[in-house]
């Protein structure tokens, strides 16, 4: 099934499915609980789908393009996932500029390896204006980690997804700043800096001296939602309010999915508000 109920995305795609944890985000795994109910015959296995490799292309066309999640039932990045099968799903990718497609991973390393490897073969994967790159994470620790090799990983746009959110995360050093005056950048005016593969902006208050500017390699969007499921563990919303402020302070795009099953059910209707308020990802 392509159809989802991801609030961020329009289909989700899984040429390869399975997986294995990698930390406490990893828990309560909606995924690998469909599996375990017997849904697939195939298990929670890392299993290639060559027969799915090419329903994107049958997906029609949109304004705005279909934003489409890659392997929303694995991880792309696995160790056991061959550079074979990531490069047959590239190049799906690569055939359908008309869609936006958008992979998160716990394994960032291998991540940066792959993308890194394929730029140095003259593959440049990363100039794929259609590829959105992301890590997934769940509280301090794993955003420490997983970010900063993000930050270095090669991308046209760089996205943090946050969920289950299970502690406070401060995301101020990994946004974009001026790198002449620490100011958040005016997204509305800015420019490609050819040979440079950044952005160049004024910053937000427009100061003396800082336009042209580089700005410092930063996320591009952050997604951040409780738990849900069978044994939700409770988000605070402190943090999630942290996160959000953080964001609109660097006018970065935030996306707030949910206070999670154990404050709310799904079907609540103040479930996907924060403070009474629906962020939903633009620009605030």
């Amino acid at each position: 099934m392509s159809t989802t109920k991801i609030e961020w995305c329009d289909r989700v795609w899984n040429p390869v499915t399975g997986c294995s944890p990698v930390g406490a985000g990893c828990n309560n795994c909606y995924a690998r609980r469909m599996a375990n109910r017997g849904m697939w015959d195939y298990g929670f296995d890392i299993t290639f789908h060559p027969d799915r490799l090419g329903q994107p292309l049958r997906w029609r066309r949109k304004s705005p393009p279909l934003r489409i999640f890659v392997d929303s039932m694995g991880d792309l990045f696995h160790e056991d996932v061959p550079y074979e099968w990531i490069g047959e799903i590239i190049n799906t990718i690569f055939e359908c500029q008309q869609h936006i497609f958008i992979v998160l991973t716990k394994r960032p390393d291998r991540m940066r390896r792959f993308i890194k490897d394929m730029d140095e073969n003259h593959i440049a994967i990363s100039a794929l204006p259609n590829l959105q790159l992301g890590v997934s994470v769940w509280d301090q620790e794993s955003a420490d980690r997983f970010i900063p090799i993000l930050l270095d990983t090669p991308a046209t746009v760089r996205i943090v997804s946050i969920e289950p959110m299970l502690g406070p995360v401060d995301l101020s050093h990994f946004l974009f700043r001026c790198s002449a005056c620490g100011d958040a950048p005016d997204w509305k005016d800015q420019r490609w800096r050819i040979g440079f593969r950044g952005w160049e902006h004024a910053c937000q208050h427009q100061q003396a001296g800082c336009f042209p500017v580089e700005v410092k390699t930063g996320l591009h969007h952050v997604i951040l939602g409780g738990e849900t499921g069978p044994g939700a563990r409770k988000m605070d919303l402190d943090w999630a309010r942290s996160v959000r402020d953080q964001c609109i302070e660097a006018r970065v795009p935030f996306f707030y999915k949910g206070v999670g099953a154990a404050t709310l059910p799904k079907k609540h209707p103040d479930y996907m508000l924060l403070d009474g308020r629906r962020m939903d990802g633009g620009i605030i």
